[in-house]
């Protein structure tokens, strides 16, 4: 779970949250 998780709809948008959360 990477810092995408904590922002998760925030990133959503720009779909950086998918890339933190694969680590």
């Amino acid at each position: 779970m990477g810092p995408g998780k904590a922002f998760g709809g925030a990133c959503n948008t720009l779909q950086l949250h998918e890339n933190s959360d694969s680590e």
